[in-house]
């Protein structure tokens, strides 16, 4: 669970009009940053470029773009999915066919990866409901006795280029805000 709230930020960094909640990765030039308040942190996106066809953006804690320590690593496709993460502690997570964050309506997904040295497979599904200004979500999980369990839900505010505005999500643990501090689209 705790990679599950992980990722949870990690999906939020995204955008919306009317029907479109993809992030528009073709538009979003490699050296570009976004700069969010977490709560009481701050988390710095970087878009660095692409590999192969998917487009790689890291996350650092912090406001400095060129911070290395605690560096993550998503792979996206050009609407914004994620389909793969490397922590900044080295271990991968997958997400087949993606993540589902910026489909609308309701999508199946399948997470597999290492949580606590643990590996770990989880059958997923996401519904994203757009709304005039972003999305609202929520997302459930099934256990291996194919129990569903509440993982998160929340609302997203997105702008012109599908980045997230402003955030909620809700947890079993807890409620976090997110908001867009500093964005630089190059």
């Amino acid at each position: 669970m705790k990679s599950l709230y992980a990722l949870a930020f990690s999906l939020l960094a995204s955008g919306a009009a009317a029907q479109d909640i993809g992030l528009k990765m073709p538009e979003i030039g490699q050296g570009s940053y976004a700069t969010y308040k977490v709560g009481k942190a701050t988390y710095t996106h970087v878009f660095a470029g692409k590999s192969g066809k998917y487009f790689v953006y890291d996350v650092v804690p912090g406001d400095d773009p060129e911070g290395m320590e605690g560096r993550s690593r998503y792979f996206r496709d050009g609407n914004g999915q994620t389909v793969k993460w490397v922590t900044a502690g080295g271990d991968t997570v997958t997400f087949t066919p993606h993540n589902c964050q910026r489909t609308v309506g309701a999508c199946e997904f399948t997470e597999e990866g290492v949580s606590e040295g643990e590996p770990y497979k989880t059958r997923m599904i996401r519904t994203n409901t757009p709304t005039s200004k972003g999305f609202d979500f929520e997302q459930v999980g099934f256990g291996p006795d194919g129990k569903e369990y509440r993982l998160m839900g929340g609302s997203v505010e997105l702008d012109d280029y599908g980045l997230m505005r402003r955030a909620t999500v809700r947890n079993a643990e807890a409620k976090t805000k997110f908001k867009l501090v500093k964005a630089v689209i190059r």
